[in-house]
């Protein structure tokens, strides 16, 4: 009979352990999809949304960001635009955010909101968005030779 309960026991302690294992796996951070940033941004401002392009020409190419780049958007916030490109990883985002004097959050860059404050304060309030560079990096090639 001790026997049972014992085995009854150490059956309870591996499912509980498994149970948190599983729990722990939930609560990995996630790359946000596009729609989770706009759910995202949606809590703090209603009427954010996606401007598409008036022709595929006009629209923002992710090649301009390099080979990890997944998908870039023009987000409309407080009638201002802003391109948000999503990458493959946050470290990908954050290499490209360091070249461009741009905000990241996770897995995506926030490009053209540096300089303009109603943008620069909804990244870094909503998406707690850090910027990356410094104010003099931007647009500037340095030659050695």
């Amino acid at each position: 009979m001790k026997k049972g309960k014992a085995m009854l026991k150490e059956r309870k302690s591996l499912w509980i352990i498994a149970l948190f294992i599983f729990l722990a796996s939930c609560s990995e951070n996630k790359n946000p999809s596009k729609f989770d940033i706009l759910r995202i941004g949606e809590k703090s401002d209603k009427t954010i949304r996606t401007a598409l392009p008036s022709s595929i020409d006009e629209g923002i190419k992710c090649s301009s960001y390099g080979p990890n780049c997944l998908s870039a958007h023009i987000f409309v916030i407080k009638k201002l635009e802003a391109i948000f490109v999503e990458f493959q990883n946050e470290e990908s985002a954050k290499f490209v955010a360091e070249q461009l004097n741009a905000f990241y959050y996770k897995n995506w860059v926030f490009d053209d909101v540096a300089g303009e404050p109603i943008l620069e304060n909804f990244v870094t309030n909503v998406y707690k968005a850090k910027r990356m560079g410094s104010l003099t990096k931007r647009n500037i090639k340095v030659k050695i030779n």
